[in-house]
């Protein structure tokens, strides 16, 4: 956006040379360019909001924010270490036993609200597959599109799933990757949820897992990789945390975005991915792992915008 005004002024010293006004013009421009921030805790009041521990060394390719007012909103322990562009924390951060967060967080800050916020929720209909896919050990199964029932959407057990592009509703019973299988799709959205009468079930990609998935690169949920029902919390929902145990041969490109509980990433994320944002309650890090910012692939850059000001 931009804006120009002239004003026509009277003049003084220039009089003398028969000029008795001048046009003086103002310019203003105004543009959404993608947030420096990749990495979002939005508790507002958590103990320990962002978390590092076991040695865990978490190098983020751009800033963290911390929402939580508490005295140890970000804290690093175990020889872990933190590092970013920037951290910025509405509390404080607290680091013993090795610990180390770099920069030195700024605290204070004012708080901000979910930056994801603006995106609408999928419409969770009636069940296009229940209890898919069968579990039969190493079998190929391609999936499309669609909502899934009942026990969930689980590829376990040496399986390969093959996702088309496309967004996949979780209705009830959560997703499960794990015993070896392989997972890849590209243009995917998946939405975890409840309903149907099927209860909420969590993300959860276990160790042995390769994991290749990527965000839609435009459209309503350009680069959402994960999105979960913003109504799921850890105080009204047992057992809702999200959980990557995959170690190095997990790719995910695009948002992790669990804003009302606990994202655990215990063995790391693949460096690879382009970009890798994460928005969530809290996060727990208990092993390495390293998330880039390179916003290319998307047509509109990263799905979290802010506003900035120029003449």
């Amino acid at each position: 956006m931009e804006a120009i005004i002239s004003r026509s002024v009277p003049t003084f010293f220039m009089r003398a040379l028969h000029t008795s006004s001048a046009t003086v013009t103002a310019r203003a421009v105004a543009a959404q360019v993608s947030s420096p921030n990749c990495v979002y805790a939005l508790n507002p009041t958590a103990t320990n909001a962002i978390s590092a521990s076991n040695g865990a060394q978490i190098t983020v390719g751009c800033g963290i924010g911390v929402e939580s007012s508490a005295s140890h909103a970000i804290y690093s322990t175990g020889g872990a270490s933190i590092t970013a562009t920037a951290v910025n924390v509405v509390g404080n951060y607290y680091t013993d036993n090795g610990g180390q967060i770099a920069p030195t967080p700024k605290t204070g800050v004012l708080p901000l609200s979910d930056p994801l916020a603006y995106i609408a929720a999928p419409t969770v209909g009636g069940c296009t597959y229940t209890n898919y896919p069968p579990q039969t050990g190493g079998a190929h199964v391609v999936l499309s599109p669609g909502t899934y029932c009942g026990t969930g959407l689980n590829i376990t057990n040496g399986m390969t799933g093959t996702f088309n592009p496309g967004a996949y509703i979780i209705s009830g019973g959560g997703m499960h990757f794990g015993g070896g299988a392989i997972v890849t799709g590209s243009g995917v959205t998946f939405y975890i949820s409840k309903g149907n009468g099927y209860s909420f079930g969590p993300v959860v990609i276990d160790n042995g897992v390769t994991a290749t998935l990527s965000a839609p690169t435009s459209g309503t949920y350009s680069g959402i990789l994960f999105f979960q029902d913003r109504t799921v919390t850890t105080a009204n929902t047992s057992g809702s945390a999200a959980s990557l145990q995959g170690g190095a041969a997990m790719t995910l490109t695009g948002a992790l975005y669990f804003p009302g509980t606990q994202l655990n990433v215990a063995n790391g994320t693949s460096t690879t991915a382009s970009y890798t944002l994460i928005v969530a309650d809290t996060i727990v890090f208990a092993g390495g792992a390293q998330f880039n910012a390179n916003y290319s692939s998307l047509q509109g850059g990263s799905p979290i915008q802010v506003a900035t000001m120029g003449e």
